[in-house]
């Protein structure tokens, strides 16, 4: 013999328990997918502005020194031996897939500029044109980080000489300051 249900005794069946269990595991679905598409976003991002930063940190400290030249020789490669009297700036390892940009002043020390993020042998460009009476020194630096590419370019004007080196690009550059 069936008993009547008494109205008052509330719970839930369990088809109104699978249902809410399934809204839940996809509204949990979403919010998951969300955090994990914000994360890499953040991620992306702070690795882009990392790399942009660290560009435009070394030519913040490339740019000033070079502005000044007097003699400029723009090289391919990095150079094997060092003169007195010039400034240097060059990758310290252009074949490896990550490595640094280094600065030397005339008498010998060496300044690393750049943390490994520039990109081996395209990682350093120096590019210079004529225009008028100046020089002008296009500086590209490369690199990548957390798997992000990005570069930073900066342009000088060389007022203090006013004909072309012998190479107009390359990777590595030298140059004369006034003392």
């Amino acid at each position: 013999m069936k008993t009547a249900a008494n109205p008052d005794e509330q719970g839930l069946t369990l088809v109104e328990l699978m249902v809410a269990v399934v809204v839940m595991a996809m509204v949990i679905s979403v919010i998951s997918s969300l955090y994990v598409f914000g994360s890499r976003a953040f991620r992306a991002g702070e690795a882009q502005a990392w790399l942009q930063s660290s560009g435009e940190s070394a030519l913040r400290v490339m740019t000033p020194k070079v502005r000044n030249a007097t003699a400029l020789d723009i090289m391919s490669s990095k150079p094997a031996s060092f003169d007195s009297g010039w400034w240097y700036v060059y990758l310290l390892d252009p074949t490896q897939f990550s490595t640094r940009i280094i600065m030397r002043s005339p008498d010998g020390d060496e300044r690393q500029i750049t943390e490994e993020i520039v990109s081996g042998s395209d990682g350093l460009s120096f590019e210079a044109r004529l225009v008028g009476q100046s020089v002008i020194l296009s500086i590209t630096v490369r690199g990548s980080y957390r798997g992000r590419a990005g570069e930073a370019v900066a342009t000088a004007i060389l007022g203090n000489i006013s004909s072309l080196p012998s190479h107009t690009t390359g990777s590595s550059v030298r140059f004369k300051v006034p003392n």
